[in-house]
């Protein structure tokens, strides 16, 4: 992240005064293909504290932050608690495969700090938390709700069907969508001026796409993948 001048760190109540009730995981991860050495892919995850109600606030600025083929986003409040940039455990011979070791990594993460979480707030690591992964690849998210195979190597099927358990357990409340230009771990796997992350650690908000952008990515998307696009499948446009 570059250096900037004049930057301070505000801390806030991003519950609103909803209590310890309204906490939340919520963890993004990415997938960079063969862009380290040894042919490795990069891996970014970023965790962080967010209200379950997902209170959104439109950005008025938008000038200061242009993301790509996006015309306008929202914030919902969010504190970064954990973020990570590292190698792949394997070489990954597509993007896909790539992103598949990015949510696995971040599943398994979510999962610690989701019982750690419980430990500290209510003294009792078996109390659920909801948790929320979101990832930029809609293949990557139906492979883990489909039936069968998906015709890659048995090593990436074994990972695949490790994080369909996990799903299953309700261990995980929520796998979803988001676009690339708005997923804040995708600033770990390349180089970028990390402006969402900059957003996040100073003033606490983190950039998602708005309602509309949604129902027009559903309207575009075939229609086998138009479920993991409608709006329950997203905390933070439920009524």
């Amino acid at each position: 992240m570059h250096s900037r001048q004049h930057a301070s760190i505000v801390f806030t109540d991003f519950t609103d005064g909803r209590g310890i009730e309204d906490i939340g995981l919520l963890t993004y991860t990415d997938g960079a293909l063969m862009n380290t050495v040894e042919n490795r892919s990069q891996i970014g995850i970023v965790a962080m504290l967010a209200s379950n109600s997902r209170p959104r606030t439109p950005v008025t600025n938008f000038e200061e932050f242009k993301a790509k083929n996006m015309e306008s986003c929202e914030t919902i409040p969010a504190v970064p608690i954990m973020w990570k940039s590292q190698k792949s455990p394997r070489v990954a011979t597509s993007s896909h495969a790539a992103e598949i070791q990015g949510l696995f990594l971040g599943l398994d993460m979510s999962c610690v700090l989701r019982t750690f979480l419980a430990e500290i707030i209510y003294g009792n690591p078996l109390i659920a938390i909801q948790t929320d992964i979101r990832n930029d690849n809609l293949n990557v998210i139906r492979a883990l709700h489909q039936l069968g195979n998906i015709g890659e190597n048995k090593r990436l099927q074994t990972v695949i069907e490790s994080m369909k358990e996990l799903v299953d357990e309700s261990a995980i409340n929520s796998i979803s969508f988001t676009p690339g230009s708005l997923n804040i771990a995708d600033e770990m796997t390349k180089v970028t001026p990390a402006n969402m992350t900059h957003v996040l650690s100073m003033r606490n908000e983190l950039r998602i796409p708005t309602r509309e952008f949604i129902s027009k990515k559903h309207m575009r998307t075939h229609n086998a993948k138009q479920w993991m696009l409608r709006e329950e499948k997203f905390p933070e446009y439920r009524k």
